[in-house]
């Protein structure tokens, strides 16, 4: 063993038509299928079940109640029965919720709970309890006319949901009105809408009730509007209409408002809002209430807009040796606005600009700035450009191809372009990949893979981007019948292999080797499939563990 520890290079090496010429042994028990795996264990069976919750409860409650499944296993499971209950007063659902409604005097109800052929039953107590009285509320209409009467009762609730009516002891507190013991409310005579507030009271337990005695208003003979005649365009007024009664009395009164002009608008609160005009004009403004209306004459009146400042437009970033065009537009005091033709002026000294706002750059080192002025009808504007450098445009001057210069056949090696600039930068870029062989490919990414040779062969790589092309000469070389697979982390370990011959259905131990650094596979059939299966010796154990296994083909 310290012999072959100290050897330069380690390998397992086989030639496998030679090692079956020579009699090396073939294992049979490679050659049949392994044994099956045990049966699983037996599943759990159920043996019992038992309901939990409470074992007491009030009539008009709920309670949840469990049912749990014992295991041959002893474990144990919350399950979903059949539930069921021997009660008219109550009832049961399927999620084991126990409603119970009012009884007369306490009672025990059975709950039976149903499940894969076992049953439980429970024992639950319900208790009759009386029921109290919990409040009390007054019934009858909220608002009524003066001089009417309206009749008022009252009803009480108890703590079992049920209701009934009673006669309490009645009061209001109001100088408008009277109630009687029966709950009779006469309202008198009010010079406007009063409020009153009626009280019962009974057995402890107090409700109040507002009550509205509405005033009722003479009748309406007439409405009128008052507010401006004429007003400015653009501008809002306050109209008011005002209603008279036949007993002599008025007040102000919110109409339905209208008007009859496509250049005005009227609120629901009167207020009209007059719009922009090309002249003065007349409109009608309308009330409506109470089945009478009144109209009432309205000019709005014509205003000329003034000047109120000017903008420029165009761009801010101008290449030197250039030109753009800028715009001058004149906002006025209606809203409106429009192209102007103002004095146009610049302050540096690598533009100009003419009257109609064409501006023409000269040739700058750096980014200069400049503001161009626009005065018109007494307003002035400013707007900063910047009149940019151009620099030369940076172009590729060359490429070059990365990656070894010889591969072996089916292998996949990755090769990367890099372009240099005018600039004198450089980086890796995406070009387009060819090659100008009949056994290999290159993908857009640069991975070139390379099939079976016969012998060693040349090939020439190309990368061809923005205009430029780059070749690379590669020897591709065939590795004949041997195949090596290199080992690495059994250091201190001992190591076989054994090689699977998919055609004749042969399982070859390939022997084994201490700290081995890699398998050498010789003699291999081209385009036949391989299993390559490596197994550590495990000294603990005291037996070898399979490590690594892979399919190959030459």
């Amino acid at each position: 063993m310290n012999e072959k520890v100290s050897q330069t290079k380690k390998r397992l090496r086989v030639l496998c038509m030679a090692s079956m010429a020579m009699g090396l042994i073939v294992s049979d028990a490679y050659s049949v299928s392994p044994p099956p795996p045990p049966d699983p264990p037996p599943a759990p069976v159920l043996t019992a079940i038992s309901i939990s919750g409470s074992e007491g409860m009030a009539e008009g409650t709920s309670a949840q109640y469990v049912c749990t499944a014992s295991y041959s296993d002893n474990t144990t499971a919350t399950v979903s029965p059949s539930w069921s209950e021997d009660s008219v007063e109550a009832a049961i659902n399927s999620s084991g919720v126990l409603s119970v409604g009012n009884i007369n005097a306490d009672q025990t109800i059975t709950v039976t709970a149903d499940y894969s052929g076992k049953t439980a039953v429970y024992m639950v107590s319900v208790a009759d309890i009386p029921p109290v009285l919990t409040g009390i509320v007054i019934a009858g209409p909220s608002s009524v006319n003066e001089e009417t009467t309206a009749q008022y009762v009252c009803t009480a609730t108890y703590s079992d949901g049920s209701s009934a009516g009673v006669v309490p002891d009645w009061s209001e507190n109001s100088s408008f009105a009277t109630i009687s013991a029966s709950g009779v409310f006469s309202a008198l005579n009010v010079s406007a809408d009063a409020v009153a507030t009626i009280t019962a009271s009974f057995n402890g337990e107090t409700d109040t009730h507002a009550v509205t005695i509405r005033y009722v208003a003479p009748l309406l003979t007439s409405i009128a509007i008052s507010g401006p005649s004429l007003m400015d365009e653009e501008t809002t007024a306050q109209y008011v209409c005002t209603a008279s009664y036949s007993d002599g009395s008025s007040s102000v009164v919110v109409p339905n408002w209208s008007e009859n002009s496509s250049f005005a608008t009227i609120s629901s609160s009167g207020v009209l809002e007059a719009g922009d005009v090309a002249s003065d004009h007349g409109l009608m403004v309308t009330a409506s209430f109470g089945g009478k209306s009144d109209t009432h004459a309205l000019t709005i009146h014509y205003v000329p807009p003034t000047l109120e400042g000017i903008t420029i437009s165009g761009q801010t970033y101008v290449d030197e040796e250039s030109s753009a065009l800028y715009v001058c537009t004149a906002i006025y005091s209606d809203g409106t606005s429009q192209v102007v033709v103002p004095s146009w002026s610049e302050n540096s000294s690598f533009a100009s600009i003419d009257s109609s706002g064409y501006l023409v750059t000269g040739d700058v080192t750096v980014d200069q700035g400049c503001i161009i002025t626009a005065t018109y009808g007494g307003k002035q504007a400013e707007h900063a450009v910047t009149i940019n450098f151009v620099a030369p445009p940076v172009v590729v001057t060359s490429l070059t191809i990365s990656g070894p210069g010889s591969l072996e056949e089916n292998t996949t090696i990755q090769y990367v372009c890099t372009a240099y600039y005018s600039d004198g930068t450089s980086g890796e870029v995406n070009p387009t990949w060819s090659e100008d062989s009949t056994y290999a490919s290159i993908s857009g990414l640069g991975l070139l893979t390379a099939g079976n040779l016969a012998a060693d062969e040349q090939l020439t790589l190309r990368a061809s981007f923005d205009g430029k092309t780059a070749s690379k000469t590669l020897v591709v070389m065939a590795i004949g019948d041997q195949v090596i697979f290199p080992l690495s982390g059994f250091d201190g370990k001992t190591v076989s292999a054994e090689l699977w011959d998919d055609v004749v259905q042969t399982m070859i131990e390939l022997g084994e080797e201490y700290e081995p650094e890699e398998i050498v596979i010789e003699n291999v059939t081209p385009n036949q499939w391989y299993w390559l299966g490596l197994r550590e010796y495990d000294a603990v154990a005291g037996e070898w563990i399979l490590v690594h296994g892979r399919w190959f083909r030459m």
